[in-house]
């Protein structure tokens, strides 16, 4: 799920939305002029499509009137099965702006380029391995990884390089991650053999083709990538229980830390880049003192359990308890310019109390049903 403020200069909104109308749009680039135009006229039937992974793309018949009138806007987009949906946040039009199926393919992630707020681009990954760079407004998309081409293993996670317009990086079901050029093509790609805890390889000098840089990071699925703010660093988990820190510009592998038991299942950093929280199967969140300071923080949690917890926390909290029975340890190793952190006692690790909690009843929402019923 991601969210995306848009600003526009345009006329400033009237009190009055249009109604919700759809109709299904062909997927050929050169079918989408009508929603610029100013007197747009009603298609009356539907044209198929011929593409063989993208099955039909359903929007808001006054998408661009919508668009227009706002000065400030709140967008919502998620992905179900096949469907990738982008809605008002506020749900204000009590309907999808528009929902992009596919024909067999499931998506598994997405994200939302925020440099791009005018044209929101996209990408998408899926079962397949395919990545869809998607601009939501037009309807346009292109595809990479086709067929696999690069890489047969489903895309597990996938973010926008921060402060890029046309750099990503996807991570995969077998535990690498590639850094992709939405600008630049495909070719095959031989995936080298990795005995050792990690291998980089980057693109040749001079090539013109996608991968810019292939990582393989783990023998387990890539969970989450988060950038520091920065952009000095960044942070990978996986589903073999270990939380890697890299350095984006020297590519190189810093720190590893490890869960009590199952994977690491998401990571986030501070806004000033100073902490680093991660969240496992372990029901543990672990901390990592990047900087130290001396400053509060607060954030948020979300469970299988239904529950939002909100917790404060400062440096103080990460004093270790004093138990006297407790067996001794070795914090870090350091090996080959690697800090390998092991997992400390659980009788030494501070325990600290949720402020609020808030129970989400899922029940009230029908995603599928929502998405359905706004098919043609």
């Amino acid at each position: 799920m991601a969210s995306i403020k848009s600003e526009s200069t345009s006329s400033p909104s009237v009190e009055k939305q249009p109604s919700s109308k759809f109709v299904e749009l062909p997927t050929e680039p050169d079918k989408f002029s009508f929603l610029k135009s100013k007197n747009k006229s009603k298609p009356t039937n539907v044209v198929k499509t011929n593409s063989a992974f993208v099955s039909k793309i359903v929007a808001n018949e006054q998408i661009a009137k919508i668009i227009s009138q706002k000065n400030e806007a709140f967008y919502l987009f998620f992905n179900s099965g096949r469907a990738i949906v982008w809605v008002d946040y506020l749900w204000k039009l009590q309907a999808p702006l528009s929902v992009l199926y596919l024909k067999d393919a499931f998506i598994t992630c997405h994200d939302v380029n925020l440099v791009t707020r005018d044209t929101m681009n996209s990408v998408v990954g899926h079962t397949t391995g395919d990545i869809l760079c998607f601009w939501p407004i037009s309807g346009k998309y292109i595809r990479l990884n086709r067929g696999g081409i690069i890489h047969k293993c489903a895309v597990t996670y996938i973010k926008w390089i921060p402060g890029s317009e046309n750099l990503f990086i996807a991570g995969f079901d077998d535990g690498s991650m590639m850094i992709f050029d939405k600008d630049m093509e495909d070719q095959n790609y031989p995936i080298p053999a990795c005995n050792e805890e990690y291998l980089i390889r980057p693109a040749p000098k001079g090539s013109k083709s996608n991968p810019r840089i292939y990582w393989k990071v783990s023998k387990k699925s890539i969970s989450c990538i988060a950038f520091s703010p920065d952009m000095v660093h960044f942070a990978v988990t996986s589903m073999d229980g270990t939380l890697k820190i890299f350095n984006l510009q020297t590519e190189k592998l810093l720190d590893v830390y490890r869960s009590f038991f199952g994977g690491f299942t998401c990571v986030t950093w501070s806004p000033d880049g100073r902490y680093i929280v991660a969240g496992s199967q372990d029901d543990l969140m672990t901390f990592d003192e990047w900087k130290c300071t001396e400053k509060y923080f607060r954030f948020a949690s979300v469970g299988e359990d239904t529950r939002i917890l909100f917790w404060d926390f400062s440096s103080s909290m990460f004093q270790r308890k004093q138990v006297s029975r407790a067996k001794s340890y070795t914090e870090m190793v350091r090996n080959d310019e690697v800090n390998y952190h092991n997992t400390p006692p659980k009788a030494v690790v501070p325990i600290i109390e949720p402020v609020a909690v808030l129970f989400i009843n899922l029940g009230e929402i029908d995603w599928e049903r929502s998405i359905e019923q706004y098919t043609v």
